[in-house]
């Protein structure tokens, strides 16, 4: 029998990514690290045991407790610890030649699954060359984000340098027992980051329930406040959307001295690598992918659609210390004019107005208080009306900052790789992380229709994608001098 208090519904947060997780609209997001030492499965298996037993969220799945058709994610589903935790159900080995794009491929077929009795909604691959082992931790999006994933990283550092001497493999890492601590509360439910004030309120719900009207009032009070937005260009558009995982990648690596140069250079102009990155990254898809896209007049000219990542626990540090674990993320989305850039000038330009935007989203909370709308809105009546259509995001950026590491400590994250699918809702992402000896690593999921795309250059057919990855490369790197 499972106690009252270690059960619960999820939250209207959790219910999103949970929905997409059972009805296959995403995968997993991942966080791959090469650590200063070799890890052994002994040394490895107290480690874990070690975690979950300090991080009790850790050892959490959803189960299925009714079904209906559609789902319906907040009655059909409840938040449980799961049975028993074995090392082989949350730990596995793979063999590489070495770590590249096709893994990141590899990684993006692996799924966390809902309903296991012994299996939490994370696990851990760890890629093998000769030499070398990559730590892939994988999440489903329901319980964890970004920052969770390397929260989970930097402890697991610190359990593995408290049992490095280990030599005995435990099998068994966690097992139910009643008198364990109550579930803990949708990450959501612990702050009032993500409740709007009561009119706010009801002008979501109207947005979500009556859009007509919405679309109406939105006009109306555009006009009364002189608020009335510039005509733009449509937004980008290409291939019909997909129920289709299906995701392809680039790595680009900016080495630890190039990383300097660019933090310098950000600096000197009063803003982060976040919107310094996704402007050089909108300029170099406006100039390689826009082109074989024209509009019926023969002119590619489109605004871009764009989702920033802003985590609320790198942001609002004060407030949130002890939210180590959970989802404390929202997406600002923002609609951007073409850039258009013609000198080095009109992209810092639009760096820095770009760099406004978020801060504006960051002062005002307005993202954070819109995730309140997963509450309302119907999720398989909104995913089943995307497919064939054509609305994705243009972009999507998420920046995970640098890994500090422990001082004097011998167990560091030496170099790491963050990844995610693009699923049925964005074109291209720039997902970034840095550490102190293998610099800033961007990946760049996209969607694979891209890859069908060749250019003629100098009278070599060239893959469109090469082309954009080395145009943003030579372009930040000779802006920042």
């Amino acid at each position: 029998m499972v106690r009252p208090d270690h059960r619960r519904s999820p939250g209207f947060n959790e219910q999103a990514f949970l929905y997409r997780n059972i009805d296959s609209y995403y995968s997993n997001f991942n966080v791959t690290a090469c650590y200063s030492k070799h890890i052994s499965r002994a040394v490895l298996s107290h480690a874990l045991s070690s975690l979950i037993k300090k991080n009790y969220w850790l050892s959490y799945n959803f189960f299925p407790i009714c079904h209906s058709e559609p789902p319906n994610v907040k009655n059909d589903y409840e938040l449980r610890y799961v049975n028993k935790i074995c090392f082989d159900s949350v730990v596995s080995y793979r063999k590489i030649h070495h770590f590249d794009e096709k893994v990141l491929e590899e990684i993006n077929t692996f799924k966390n699954e809902v309903g296991r009795d012994d299996a939490p909604l994370w696990q851990i691959c760890v890629f093998e060359t000769e030499n070398t082992q990559y730590v892939c931790a994988y999440f489903c999006h329901s319980l964890a984000d970004g920052g969770t994933a390397l929260q989970f990283h930097r402890d697991l550092l610190h359990e593995l340098e408290s049992f490095d001497d280990v030599e005995t493999e435990i099998d068994t890492l966690f097992v139910y027992d009643s008198k364990l601590p109550p579930i803990k509360r949708p990450t959501e439910s612990l702050t009032d980051l993500y409740y709007p004030g009561f009119f706010q309120r009801i002008w979501y719900w109207t947005q979500v329930r009556f859009p007509c009207v919405f679309a109406t009032l939105q006009r109306v009070w555009d006009l009364i406040s002189g608020n009335q937005k510039k005509s733009l260009p449509p937004v980008f558009y290409s291939v019909p959307i997909e129920k289709n995982l299906d995701t392809k990648f680039k790595i680009v690596n900016f080495s630890p001295a190039q990383v300097a140069k660019i933090t310098k250079f950000c600096r000197s102009i009063g803003v982060t690598l976040t919107p310094f990155f996704n402007v050089i990254g909108l300029n170099s898809i406006e100039k390689v992918i826009y082109p074989h896209f024209p509009h019926e007049n023969g002119e590619a000219c489109f605004s871009s659609s764009n989702f920033i990542a802003i985590d609320g626990r790198r942001y609002y540090k004060d407030r949130f210390k002890a939210f180590v674990y959970g989802t404390l993320v929202c997406g600002a989305a923002v609609i951007y004019h073409p850039i258009e850039a013609h000198s080095d000038t009109d992209l810092i330009r639009c760096t820095q107005e770009f760099h406004q935007i978020i801060q504006d989203e960051i002062q005002t909370r307005r993202s954070f208080k819109k995730v309140w709308l997963m509450g309302i809105i119907d999720f398989p009546k909104m995913m089943y009306h995307k497919i064939g259509s054509t609305l994705r995001y243009t972009t999507m950026i998420s920046n995970l900052g640098k890994v500090v590491d422990v001082p004097l400590s011998q167990w560091r994250i030496v170099n790491a790789w963050f990844g995610s699918n693009t699923s049925v809702n964005y074109h291209f992402i720039f997902n970034m992380v840095s550490t102190d000896s293998g610099g800033l690593n961007l990946v760049i999921p996209y969607h694979p229709f891209y890859d069908t795309i060749h250019e003629e250059v100098d009278g070599k057919n060239i893959p469109a994608m090469d082309r954009l990855v080395r145009l943003l490369q030579d372009t930040i790197c000779r802006i920042v001098g």
